[in-house]
This record gives structure tokens, C-alpha cells and sequence, in this order.
């Protein structure tokens, strides 16, 4: 019809892009070829015996009609298979062509609009071929169907699979809006996912933590946020993730007892976030969102002093007065963003400033994915993290430490050379467990220069018979900050005795 050339034989291995697939030793075909040649689409007829398909004819429909002959049975026969070979005749509805779509969608050419009435008429395991261009519509499977790619397309609207597939056939499909697949399959071959929204798209598959497996994945645009909530994206072997945006996966909380340690994984399934609740308060339910290929976002309206790595982290424990916490937060080599693995810090979006260095030791490490991480103990304040390296504050602290005074604990510090420095703030503590705060009401001034200078500081809040740790943050000219300590310092009771006179 119109050109079209019908085929019908048999084949001992699968080729093409089948609307129904090759099984075993031979299966009887069926082919669908334009006046140019071009295949259109094929399928295969059989089950697990042996099948030959003969003579093929068609209607006004363009509903396919094949006979032949098959030594097994298959399909959903109408009259039942009996021994030997049995003659057999099967009807094919025709899978459904989208030409090369018109802006307006006008002239009589398919639309993505129409494409579900379309899949509506065909059988089950029916084949829609749609054809290359840019289509103004948003694309939804929601019989169960395969609605196969013949050519780069893009669509300015969303995705959604309720049944039936999808399958890109090696070509490219560039999302400008989300992607739902709440029953459906999606089959890359080979082809290239391109989400190209300007903003966040979300991802969504049926069932929490579920996993969508995709070929080559990019996520076009810096302003692209792909927000997967709290299912996973997988890249098959073979293939790869260009991202020049951003992931995003919200983990589901979970609930942290003292001394428990909580792990939780990126939208690519390793591990991003680990916690240890250490303090006399446990942390309690605990949320994780974690954004990987970005740079964290300013802080109060104060960029990164630095060189952040291009992750930033949200980790917001239910319980947030006296507790503490074990944290270690893992990165991508490739999201380095020119860091040195040994220099990078964590860091810390409080209520007021700029980013700020988590005080405490670094422990920095690679992990069995060749992932880094860094871990900071003894950590008592949350929400924004990021990793990276802070600007260079030019200071050299040569010594630290606290002795108790009648009137309080002083706490000195000398420094060798200061350099880009602005001044100084004093934290503290109680005991092992207790909350940071700040000291001083304003910041301490630098005097020093290359040459440095001594500084001496009387805590006089301090209670008799209890102990606190102290540590000095050093604030940089560029807003960065660096931190020495902690030290020691515990303040002795006085007892004052009445003097008599004789």
C-alpha cells in the first residue's frame, strides 16, 4: 500500500528493532519496507519450536495478516496447538509512524498529543516508530506498548510511562520538563537521555529507592538540577554521566542512637553521608539531601572563600540542643574542582557569616570506590556542609592555651606572622559533649604583622569547678576562616576567709 512492501520468512537470529522478539531456533518474521527501501519495522512470530512463516497479506487498515507453519505452540492462540507441525495464521496490527513532526503540529502530522490515542488502537506488543524532529508536547505511554525512537527527537515537555515502553534505539531524547516512570520500561540501547530544563527537573519511579538504569546521561545546562527524591539513577556499563548541573537525592531519614552509625548513599547509590551520634543527646530522626556537581550555594550572602569541591551537603538531625556527632562526607575525584585531596576541609553554613571551617582534626581517606571523604569529630552544629579549600589566611598560631584565674580562664595565643588577617574569635565548650559558642561579643583585632604578636583573653563567664575546651578561629581578610585547638581549661572554686584583726 501507498509503496510499502510486506515480507514474511523465517529467521534463526534475531536483527532489527522487533515490535515482538526472536526466541529460539527459527521463528517465522514479518517486515513492513517504504518505497525507498527503508526498513519501517519488523517482528518475530513463534515460541521456543520451530516456526516458518509463508505468505503474508494485508488489509485497509494496514493490519497485517501472516501464515505458516510452527511446531510448538505460542501467543495466545485462539484454537489450541495439537503435535507436529501445525499451520497457523496471525494477525498483526499495524504499528503506528510518526512522521517528521510540523511546529504547529498542522498539515495532518502526528503530534505526541495523539500518540496515546494511537497506542490505544494497537494490540498488545504492538510497535509505535516515531520519527526524528522537535515536538511541543509532552510524551506519555500508558498502554502496554513499545513506542520505538527512528531518529534524534526532542520534546519540550515531560515524560511519563504508566505501562508499556519506551525505547530510544540508540538515538538521542532531550527532556525539557520531568521524568515519570510509575510502571512502565525504558530501554536505551545505546541512546542518549539529555534533560535540558532550565531549573529543577524531577525524576520519579514507581516504588521508594527504586532505580532507573540510563545509558548516556547529560544534564545539559548549569541551571539544571536533576532532584531524583529519594530513588537512585544508574549508568549502564559501556556508557556515561555528563553532568554540567547538578544531582539531587533527598534520603530518607533515619534515626540515630548514641554511638549508632547511620550511612547514606548519593542518586548513584554510594555512599555520601556517615554519622555517629557521640553526645549525651542522640540526634535523632535524621534527613540527608545531598547535591553532587555543584558548588554550594552562598551563605548568607557570603560566597566560599576558596575552593569549594563541587558537593554540598544537608544534614538536619531532629534533635539539635546538645548533641554531637561523628561526620564524614565522601566526594567524587571528578568533582575535585582543583582541590588537593590532602588540603580540603569541611565546612559550615551557621546563622550568620560566611562559610565556615568545622573545627577538629581532618581525617582524610579513599574509600573501596576510589571515592575521598573527610571526617571531623566532635561535630555539635548542622544543616549546610561543603568540602574544600578555604583561602590562605597568612597566620602562623605558634601556641595556644588556658590557665585559671581567680577572675576566670585566660586563654593566650602567640602567632608567628599574620598576613591577610582581620582578627580573631574565641569558641568554648563544656566538658566533652557541650554545644560551641562564641567568647567574645566583637571580634578580637589582629595587631600583629610578619612579625606576629601575643594575645591574652579572660574568659570570665567561665563557672567555678567546671571544665571547657577552647578553640581560636583566625578570620581571614577574604572571609575564610582557620581553627587551632582545642585546649584545655577548668576553673577553681575560691574561698574567700574572714580576716581578724588583733
Amino acid at each position: 500500500m501507498s509503496g510499502n512492501a510486506y515480507v514474511a520468512g523465517h529467521s534463526s537470529a534475531t536483527w532489527g528493532s522487533p515490535f515482538r522478539d526472536y526466541t529460539s531456533d527459527d521463528d517465522g518474521f514479518a517486515i513492513k519496507i517504504d518505497s525507498g527501501g527503508n526498513l519501517q519495522w519488523n517482528g518475530f512470530l513463534g515460541g521456543t519450536g520451530n516456526e516458518q512463516a509463508y505468505t503474508i497479506a494485508v488489509d485497509e487498515s494496514e493490519n497485517v495478516y501472516v501464515s505458516g507453519r510452527s511446531a510448538a505452540t505460542w501467543g495466545s492462540p485462539v484454537r489450541n496447538y495439537t503435535s507436529g507441525y501445525d499451520a497457523f495464521v496471525a494477525k498483526l496490527s499495524n504499528p503506528v509512524t510518526y512522521a517528521d513532526p510540523a511546529a504547529s503540529c498542522g498539515n495532518n502530522t502526528p503530534c505526541l498529543s495523539t500518540l496515546p490515542l494511537a497506542l490505544g488502537g494497537l494490540l498488545t506488543g504492538g510497535m509505535a516508530y516515531i520519527y526524528g524532529g522537535t515536538y511541543t508536547q509532552s510524551l506519555s505511554i500508558s498502554t502496554n506498548v513499545t513506542a520505538t525512537l527512528t531518529a534524534t527527537i526532542a520534546i519540550t515537555g515531560s515524560v511519563s510511562l504508566t505501562t508499556g515502553t519506551l525505547n530510544t534505539n540508540g538515538y538521542t531524547l532531550t527532556v525539557s520538563g520531568d521524568w515519570a516512570n510509575t510502571g512502565g520500561s525504558y530501554a536505551p540501547n545505546g541512546g542518549r537521555l539529555i534533560f535540558d530544563k532550565s531549573g529543577t527537573a524531577t525524576l520519579s519511579k514507581s516504588g521508594a529507592g527504586s532505580t532507573e538504569t540510563f545509558c548516556n546521561l547529560t544534564i545539559s545546562r548549569t541551571t539544571t538540577v536533576l532532584d531524583v527524591s529519594d530513588d537512585y539513577i544508574a549508568i549502564a556499563d559501556g556508557c556515561a554521566l555528563t553532568n554540567n548541573g547538578a544531582i539531587r537525592r533527598e534520603a530518607p531519614a533515619q534515626t540515630a542512637s548514641t554511638n549508632t552509625r547511620l550511612s547514606y548513599n548519593d542518586a548513584l547509590g554510594y555512599p555520601t553521608v556517615a554519622l555517629t551520634s557521640t553526645g549525651g543527646t542522640a540526634l535523632g530522626s535524621t534527613a540527608i539531601t545531598v547535591t553532587i556537581g555543584q558548588t554550594p550555594p552562598s551563605c548568607n550572602g557570603n560566597a566560599f572563600a576558596g575552593t569549594p569541591v563541587k558537593r554540598w551537603y544537608q544534614v538536619t538531625p531532629s534533635e539539635t540542643s546538645g548533641v554531637s556527632g561523628t561526620l564524614r562526607l565522601y566526594y567524587d575525584p571528578d568533582e575535585a574542582n582543583g582541590t588537593t585531596a590532602g588540603n580540603v576541609n569541611l565546612f559550615h553554613c551557621g546563622a550568620s557569616g560566611g562559610w565556615q571551617q568545622v573545627a577538629g582534626t581532618a581525617i582524610r581517606g579513599t574509600d573501596e570506590n576510589s571515592n575521598k571523604y573527610v571526617e571531623v569529630a566532635n561535630v555539635t552544629t548542622f544543616s549546610p556542609f561543603t568540602l574544600g579549600e578555604g583561602s590562605p589566611t597568612g597566620v602562623e598560631v605558634s601556641s595556644l592555651a588556658a590557665r585559671a584565674l581567680p577572675s576566670g580562664i585566660e586563654v593566650g595565643w602567640e602567632t608567628a606572622t599574620e598576613l591577610a588577617i582581620v582578627g580573631f574569635n574565641l569558641w568554648r565548650a563544656e566538658g566533652t559533649g557541650g554545644e560551641w559558642v562564641k567568647v567574645n561579643d566583637g571580634r578580637i583585632a589582629a595587631e600583629g604583622g610578619s612579625w606576629g604578636n601575643q594575645y591574652r583573653y579572660v574568659d570570665s563567664t567561665a563557672r567555678p569547678g567546671r571544665g571547657y575546651r577552647y578553640r581560636l578561629e583566625v578570620l581571614g581578610l577574604l572571609g575564610g576562616s582557620e581553627w587551632y585547638g582545642p585546649v584545655w581549661g577548668s576553673r577553681g572554686w575560691s574561698i574567700f576567709l574572714p580576716v581578724i584583726w588583733r
